[in-house]
Order: structure tokens, then C-alpha cells, then sequence
């Protein structure tokens, strides 16, 4: 005699096991996200001080959060990338 679980069951941990997944990972977008948006008034604020080409530069490759947090630091998110994707207004 064989001991199966019913199909429904068996279905239903599976949809609840690819919703967490599917939710994780929004969370953690969400998280990146909301990190660049943190950083975005730095490089907004240090591009409008920038009076040359050389200044924009060095603004460019500025890390965006002055105080990263473990995932931002690996991340590295600088300011020219921001500025690249058109989130500096």
C-alpha cells in the first residue's frame, strides 16, 4: 500500500513555496530601489555644485549613498549610473 498525499496539497505548498520566492524578490528590488532613491539627492546636490567637466567627472564616479549599508556596498550604485538611468531630476 502506497501513502500519497493528496494532489491538492501537494499543488498548493508549491504555489505557497513560488509566491515566497516571488515575493522575496520583490522585496529585495523594492529594497534597491528605495537605496538609490536615498542617494539620489547627494549626486543631484554634488552635480549642481560641479562648475567644470572635470568636476562632473569625479561626481560620476562617486558612490551615490554616502553611508552604504552591506547590500549597497555591493551593489555600488555611483552617481553616473543614476544620472545615466535618469533618475536625477
Amino acid at each position: 500500500m502506497e501513502l500519497r498525499e493528496p494532489r491538492f496539497d501537494r499543488l498548493r505548498r508549491y504555489l505557497g513555496v513560488g509566491l515566497a520566492l516571488i515575493l522575496a524578490a520583490a522585496a529585495a528590488v523594492l529594497y534597491m530601489r528605495m537605496s538609490e532613491r536615498r542617494g539620489a539627492p547627494n549626486c543631484a546636490q554634488a552635480y549642481a555644485t560641479a562648475r567644470s567637466a572635470a568636476d562632473t567627472i569625479l561626481v560620476d564616479a562617486q558612490a551615490a549613498d554616502p553611508e552604504p549599508g552591506r547590500l549597497e556596498a555591493a551593489y555600488n550604485v555611483s552617481c553616473g549610473e543614476l544620472r545615466r538611468r535618469g533618475q536625477l531630476r
